[in-house]
């Protein structure tokens, strides 16, 4: 379900936030213009939404073992699940994680990670004011799952090509941290996020945060993520 910032055409039409914007407070930290607001989702949503993970993944290789085994490698014939592996010529060296849309595969689930993001959206659109000229939509909730050796190792930013140039916001919330590794480093502003369970973080889409996901070392890292498109007006 798409999730809209105040003062769009159909912000009445949004799901509820969490916290309404005026009792966010000092919740959200801002700094290079990137936001983050620390354990923000309650644990048990993170725990599901790792279930939920899980659970698809054993299944679809039981259900159909010749074929989803081999989907679980390469994904090249689903719409659903993606394996990052094959992004680059590189392979390993260039990505390597496992993803799901959520979006399309469990609408309470999405309800509920748009109305925690929705609060945070919100915060980080009423200090930054210009944001407030044009609305901006997120309707895809892409959840991950990186391995050990896994990360997406290429420096890169959300808006780096035509088909991606409506991005105007990223989002990421870490589901986990009981792994070693899998900071979110950005390369302009020398800086690495260190992931922390149910941690929202919101930047810009454009060059100046340039970024990439740092190498997990050791357990399985897991995160939901997406993007906030520029609506036509």
């Amino acid at each position: 379900m798409p999730i809209t910032t105040p003062g769009s055409s159909n912000f009445n039409e949004m799901l509820n936030p969490i916290i309404p914007v005026n009792l966010m407070g000092g919740k959200g930290n801002f700094d290079d213009f990137v936001g983050v607001w620390e354990n923000f989702v309650p644990e048990s949503v993170c725990t599901e939404l790792i279930d939920f993970f899980k659970c698809w993944k054993e299944n679809a290789t039981i259900a159909n073992e010749e074929r989803d085994l081999k989907l679980l490698d390469i994904a090249d014939a689903s719409t659903e699940a993606s394996s990052g592996q094959t992004q680059f010529s590189s392979g390993h060296l260039g990505r390597r994680d496992l993803s799901l849309m959520i979006d399309n595969m469990s609408v309470p689930l999405s309800n509920t990670v748009n109305q925690y993001l929705q609060s945070c959206v919100n915060h980080y659109c009423r200090e930054y004011q210009a944001l407030g000229s044009s609305p901006i939509t997120s309707w895809s909730i892409k959840m991950q799952e990186t391995p050990a050796g896994g990360g997406y190792h290429v420096y890169h930013y959300e808006r780096g090509s035509f088909n991606e140039a409506a991005r105007e916001l990223v989002w990421m919330i870490y589901l986990n941290e009981d792994f070693d590794g899998g900071e979110t480093e950005f390369f302009y502003q020398r800086r690495r996020i260190k992931p922390s369970r149910g941690t929202v973080v919101i930047w810009p889409s454009g060059f100046t945060h340039t970024h990439r996901g740092n190498l997990v070392l050791e357990g399985t890292k897991y995160v939901v993520t997406g993007w906030y498109y520029q609506q036509p007006v």
